[in-house]
């Protein structure tokens, strides 16, 4: 970011916005896939815009990428707390419920 030396207002530059493709690359691996491509998408986005010099537009795409980044990662961590909710309860029902002798 610069400062614009007539006001107290902060330019954001184009090399400061990042395009959370790294994370997106990663989270479409480990997390959910159709959400990581969506941010992957954006990702992309952000360094054509940047090269476009369209600031605003690349603001935008980076905070997309960014959101569906932590999309892909919620989704992920809720379906895997699902996951061991089941397995904790088919448990319990598996020791509880033995046949009586």
């Amino acid at each position: 970011m610069q400062r614009d030396p007539d006001s107290s207002i902060y330019r954001i530059t184009a090399n400061a916005i990042d395009s959370y493709m790294l994370q997106a690359v990663l989270s479409t691996i480990f997390c959910c896939a159709p959400f990581g491509i969506v941010a992957m998408v954006y990702a992309a986005k952000v360094n054509t815009l940047k090269e476009e010099d369209d600031i605003e537009g690349a603001l935008r795409a980076s905070q997309k990428a960014r959101k569906w980044c932590k999309v892909s990662l919620i989704t992920q961590l809720s379906i895997v707390a699902v996951y061991l909710l089941f397995a904790l309860v088919v448990s319990l029902f598996a020791i509880f419920s033995k046949p009586p002798s």
